[in-house]
């Protein structure tokens, strides 16, 4: 927060884990000795939910039913995926991968275009509206207006320059719709959104990938409990929050692709621990995400920027920490 007790701002960084990134050459798509099938999965919107902006075109089920397109869905998955696994911000060129033949553990489960291309183990559906409290047709459409993000006000950023952060967006779940952006140079446009308890359902193809980073990909879906992901438009006004709950599965390892499908137990004991190492983690890292991702209905805090008055008061006032904002919402 702006150090003062009015407000928070909408958005906090994560430092990245230290060291080298762990890279290694991904598995080839001819061979079949790693995991095969399909995650089912549903999402439900805690907040508001952007689907569809003015300048882009509104995407649509067979039967006309909003969806979340997969290819966001991806982005919000790798994004976490970079946190958690130690992968590389595709946005930093100083430290992202550089080759096919070695990569991250979010290139290679999402793909990597760079050097060589690697497709990625990994599809993701369009996530297709399930159930909603209103009916798709009569969901609200309202103006905001959009900043962008301006690195240029350097107190609230973080001063290496080698991007050793993640920067994520506060749930604020006292918000029923998107908030108002204060800056006057800010671009207006007409936003649609799912209200809270809309439901979608989507997919996740799996093709001869790894353990471990199955095991990273099953905790990037469905986080810890009590935590969120921010999904579609308007994420610094107070939508997107969402929770994914993994449906069904099929899984199973290329090589007994052609047999009946082992017991789900047997399936999970093996992958499980691969995903539990992430939930035992206690680095700085993982404080930091599950204190900012952390979804909490009563929380009642005000969260908004500040105006341009306020910045041209206050030009050299900083962010507080993850640690500051945590408070009541950190894990024991």
């Amino acid at each position: 927060m702006p150090q003062y007790n009015e407000f928070w701002n909408p958005y906090r960084f994560v430092p990245r884990r230290p060291g080298q990134l762990p890279r290694r050459k991904p598995q080839g798509h001819h061979l079949f000795n790693g995991w095969l099938g399909t995650i089912d999965c549903e999402l439900e919107a805690l907040s508001s939910l952007v689907t569809g902006q003015e300048r882009f075109t509104r995407k649509r089920s067979a039967n006309n039913l909003p969806v979340i397109p997969g290819t966001s869905l991806k982005g919000v998955f790798r994004s976490v995926a970079e946190i958690v696994g130690h992968g590389c911000p595709i946005v930093n060129r100083d430290n992202r991968c550089r080759s096919s033949s070695s990569l991250c553990a979010a290139c290679r489960i999402f793909g990597y275009l760079g050097r060589g291309v690697h497709a990625g183990h990994v599809s993701i559906s369009d996530a297709v509206l399930i159930e909603s409290p209103v009916d798709p047709t009569q969901w609200e459409r309202i103006k905001v207006r959009f900043g962008r993000p301006d690195p240029q006000h350097k107190a609230f950023y973080p001063t290496d320059t080698r991007l050793r952060w993640h920067k994520l967006y506060h749930h604020q779940p006292r918000r029923t719709k998107p908030a108002a952006y204060p800056h006057g140079n800010a671009r207006e446009e007409t936003v649609e959104y799912a209200p809270a308890g809309s439901r979608f359902r989507f997919s996740v193809t799996v093709e001869n990938l790894s353990s471990d980073d199955l095991g990273l990909l099953l905790y990037v879906l469905e986080l810890e409990p009590g935590m969120a992901h921010k999904v579609g438009g308007c994420k610094a006004l107070g939508a997107g929050s969402s929770v994914v709950r993994i449906v069904d599965w099929d899984l199973r390892r290329g090589e007994n692709r052609f047999r009946t499908q082992a017991a789900k137990e047997e399936v999970m004991e093996e992958i499980g621990r691969y995903k539990e190492q992430y939930i035992n983690d206690n680095s700085e890292t993982m404080q930091a995400l599950r204190a900012l991702m952390r979804w909490d209905p009563n929380d009642t805090r005000e969260i908004r920027f500040p105006d341009r008055n306020w910045f041209n008061r206050n030009p050299q006032t900083k962010l507080r920490t993850w640690q500051e904002y945590a408070g009541r919402n950190a894990r024991p």
